[in-house]
């Protein structure tokens, strides 16, 4: 599997106007904010401060809170996940959703859906939002006809945090149940668009030996190899999410050619390849060297060590302690008797090697 855990999760286009901060219903339990404190001159970001605000010092009543404002309230406090005062607001919400089995059970299947896309965007001290979604997913899983009801944005957003916690038991279960409505509904399949297809393939890699799961990653696979605009629509991101997950099939003749149409395009599109990150790129790499028969793979494989050849940064995070080991087991996938790479490996060893002597002298 990959190096790092790599769950992604959006809010689409559609999903915006409910997580608004001017939506009314969020109004309804902050306890009479201001009418001007909606003023359409107030960015969302700064609504959504106060809102958080409100639910940190008590002012809004958290323990009145509906289910449409749960779910709508986690979607919008995770849009700047990674500030501690939206963290800390999410946290009171989660806590709340967790004890509550009343509410919990009174989400209706999108907004359920919608918390965990939220509650899957938390990656620092997730025990708590980690609870809450495995609370909610075993009230998935026992409601297995619900699956039958969700689109394509409802089933990426399961699958976001479903791959996050892929080793409950309990997220297999559920994400048994998505497989199967992929790989058996051809209008789910056609609602997936680019990110939301890599979400559901990087989750159901995680599962590769499970014969549904394998099933429906095949499905989507063969969806990547037949739908150039959704691979040319794929940003470096998805892209390297993809590679990776189909590399987990490496014997499955759809799998190969989606991953050879995929390398195309890393081969030939300064874009992709340019904007790849340190842990992106030593996946793609990876990914790529168990096709490495494949001549877009072997092209693609080139065009990576190139860009590591002539970008300075890339070479010096790849050099450090976080990231080394793993590039250099990405490397070792491929001909040793192949110049490019085995230069590429030296270099690599040689930076690592300075690294490591300077960090024993400091």
């Amino acid at each position: 599997m990959t190096m790092e855990e790599d769950s992604v999760a959006v809010i689409s286009s559609e999903d915006r106007e409910r997580t608004n901060p001017r939506n009314v219903s969020i109004y309804a339990f902050t306890n009479g904010m201001p009418d001007n404190t909606a003023s359409a001159h107030t960015d969302d970001r700064s609504l959504a401060l106060t809102l958080a605000r409100r639910v940190i010092d008590s002012s809004a009543p958290i323990m009145a809170i509906s289910t449409g404002d749960a779910a709508t309230l986690l979607a919008l406090l995770s849009k700047w996940h990674r500030e501690e005062t939206f963290k800390k607001a999410a946290t009171l919400v989660s806590k709340r959703l967790q004890i509550d089995d009343t509410l919990r059970n009174s989400l209706s299947i999108f907004e359920l859906t919608d918390c965990l896309a939220s509650l899957a965007r938390w990656d620092q001290d997730e025990e708590v939002f980690k609870t809450t979604g495995l609370a909610l997913i075993r009230r998935f899983a026992l409601e297995g006809a619900s699956v039958g009801y969700l689109n394509g944005q409802a089933v990426a957003n399961c699958f976001s945090a479903l791959a996050k916690w892929h080793n409950e038991s309990i997220c297999k279960e559920a994400g048994n149940l998505l497989a199967m409505r992929i790989a058996a509904d051809e209008t789910i399949l056609r609602q997936l668009n680019g990110v939301r297809l890599a979400i559901c393939i990087n989750a159901l890699s995680r599962w590769s030996e499970d014969d549904v799961c394998r099933m429906a990653g095949v499905r989507l696979a063969k969806r990547i190899s037949e739908d150039g605009n959704l691979r040319h629509n794929l940003n470096a991101r998805y892209l390297a999410v993809c590679l990776d997950a189909l590399a987990q099939w490496p014997s499955d003749e759809a799998c190969r050619r989606a991953t050879a149409q995929l390398a195309r395009r890393l081969a030939t599109d300064a874009s992709v390849c340019d904007r790849l990150t340190a842990k992106h790129f030593i996946n793609c790499l990876r990914a790529l060297g168990t096709s490495n028969d494949q001549a877009a793979c072997k092209a693609a494989g080139v065009r990576l060590v190139k860009r590591l050849a002539n970008d300075g940064t890339l070479l010096q995070q790849l050099a450090g302690a976080r990231y080394a080991r793993d590039c250099l087991d990405a490397l070792a996938r491929w001909p040793r008797d192949d110049a490019c790479f085995h230069t590429a490996a030296d270099v690599l060893q040689r930076n690592c090697d300075t690294a490591s002597q300077e960090a024993s002298i400091a």
